[in-house]
């Protein structure tokens, strides 16, 4: 798996899951469970994707910043 592609395929999965776990919610759960498993089989996909996206932007900017850094010292140099 090319690096490009690893974040997509990673989202993708991840919303993959995210959908399942809301159909199991919306199938399976009823409004008298004492735990409220509902939400925490949302919320913990979603934080999952979200956080898979933060960090996907910031090694972005991170690398960016590297190739800037390198053209400036390759353009000073």
């Amino acid at each position: 798996m090319s690096p490009a592609k690893g974040p997509v395929v990673l989202v993708a999965v991840s919303i993959a899951l995210l959908a399942g776990a809301i159909a199991v919610v919306v199938t399976e759960m009823r409004g008298a469970d004492e735990f409220p498993w509902g939400i925490h089989m949302i919320t913990i996909p979603a934080v999952f994707i979200v956080g898979l996206i933060v960090g996907w932007v910031m090694r972005e900017r991170q690398l960016a910043e590297e190739r800037a850094r390198a053209e400036i010292e390759k353009s000073d140099g």
